[in-house]
């Protein structure tokens, strides 16, 4: 939409008597907008306005009346404007809200729309998600969520006192508000989770990092060591015994680094193949999308993968089958104390070798327990390159990699499967208007991507 050039000399001459300054086309064009932009959220708001609020009583429960005697005396008679709206002759005071966790603040919208007989205002202006202008003693209020943060509002005019006493009782009544709707809350959120409703956060870069972080050092560690070390060369090298003990010394504690990161790096590595596999659940054909907390809660990594990935597909099966041998005989026994019901390490003196031998058993099978943490790293790392590179998973893959949360509503479901049949090109472009969009949401520029 654009100003017509004869209404945009009109409102520049406008501008400069209301300024002192003058505008260039583009800025007066910019300014128009914005006047009109108000203007009709002004006259949208006057007329939700006056169409009263109506709270039934009678099909609250005992804490949602709680909420509404909480706040009675909030209200928006005689339509109260928005204080954000700059008043250079007399400014509004501005407060942040930091009294509970940024999250929970986000119920301050429910409390005041639900409970109240108050409007909420949603994005009426760029950089502001909503606002609530009200009345309380007599008092002009605003209560909103913009880009950085929340924030109270009370009107000038008010001394010292009046100021802190009017804050704190509103702070107070919010505050009171935020902890009766956590008992609410938590019965909706069971609600979801039965379900399946329910929005996983996506962690694949911070789980990758981890495992990466572990798996780096475990092989720098590993390089540190001492294999190899000859000692006829400790022997040549003309070093006092005191100086030979602390090298020896120093070459031990780096294998022992070493073993410690290693292990840590499987963890680690196991950990974010389960998530991966939460994360591809909604692009699989499992009946388990309907109910993924049951997927979540009831299956072991590898029945994770069966049931997401191309179980089918040689390559994935041949690494599978590695990863399910290394999570028994090695990740396992670390992670339940060196034993568990399944998986025990043992070493037993091998005379032929004149030593003891390291081995692990796993549900009666036996195997040795050999040094191969550069092999096993190698294995671990192919299959996230199958994932990417597979026809079967790299578009599902693609997407989860963005770090975008996933949603298990049917409609996103619905369009995570849609992107599976997209071309590179088609999911990229995709994927930049996904961006795109969220980036500003975030930023709370609301009319750029409506």
């Amino acid at each position: 939409m654009r100003i017509s050039p004869e209404r945009i000399k009109e409102l520049q001459k406008l501008l400069k008597e209301q300024t002192g300054r003058d505008y260039t086309d583009e800025e007066a064009q910019q300014a128009g907008l914005a006047i009109m932009q108000f203007t009709l959220a002004k006259e949208k708001r006057k007329k939700e306005l006056d169409t009263p609020k109506v709270i039934d009583l009678s099909k609250l429960s005992a804490t949602e009346q709680k909420m509404v005697e909480l706040y009675k005396d909030f209200n928006q008679d005689g339509t109260p404007f928005s204080l954000h709206v700059h008043n250079p002759k007399a400014p509004s005071q501005y407060f942040d809200l930091r009294f509970a966790d940024y999250d929970k603040l986000r119920l301050l919208r429910y409390i005041l729309g639900d409970f109240t007989t108050l409007r909420v205002f949603d994005q009426p202006y760029e950089k502001v998600n909503w606002e609530v202008p009200f009345y309380y003693q007599g008092k002009q209020c605003t209560v909103m969520h913009q880009k950085f943060g929340f924030k109270l509002i009370l009107e000038s005019g008010l001394n010292k006192k009046e100021t802190t006493k009017l804050h704190d009782n509103i702070v107070k009544r919010l505050e009171k508000g935020l902890d009766l709707a956590q008992e609410i809350v938590r019965e909706a959120a069971t609600k979801a989770l039965d379900q399946g409703n329910i929005i996983i956060s996506n962690k694949l870069r911070d789980s990758r990092n981890m495992y990466e972080f572990f798996r780096d050092q475990a092989q720098t560690e590993q390089t540190n060591d001492g294999d190899g070390i000859c000692l006829d060369d400790i022997r040549k090298s003309k070093k006092s015994v005191e100086a030979i003990v602390e090298e020896m010394q120093r070459l031990s504690s780096a294998q022992d680094k070493s073993g410690y990161l290693e292990q840590a790096a499987y963890l680690a590595y196991f950990g974010m193949i389960e998530h991966i596999c939460v994360l591809f659940l909604p692009f699989s054909k499992s009946s388990h999308v309907k109910d993924p907390h049951a997927f979540i809660r009831r299956l072991a990594w590898h029945q994770k993968f069966k049931e997401v990935l191309p179980i089918a597909d040689k390559d994935f099966k041949k690494l599978y089958d590695y990863l399910r041998e290394l999570s028994e005989h090695r990740r396992n026994a670390t992670a339940h104390g060196h034993f568990d019901k399944l998986n025990t390490n043992f070493s037993f003196y091998f005379k032929p070798a004149k030593h003891r031998i390291p081995m692990s058993v796993y549900d009666d099978k036996v195997v040795a327990r050999w040094q191969d943490m550069a092999i096993n790293f190698k294995e671990l790392d192919k299959l996230l390159v199958l994932l990417a590179s597979s026809p079967k998973t790299k578009n599902a893959y693609k997407y989860i990699a963005t770090e975008f949360d996933i949603s298990f509503d049917p409609a996103s479901v619905k369009q995570y499967k849609s992107l599976l049949g997209m071309s590179d090109e088609e999911l990229d472009d995709f994927i930049r208007h996904e961006s795109n969009v969220r980036d500003a949401h975030a930023n709370m520029d609301f009319g750029m991507y409506d």
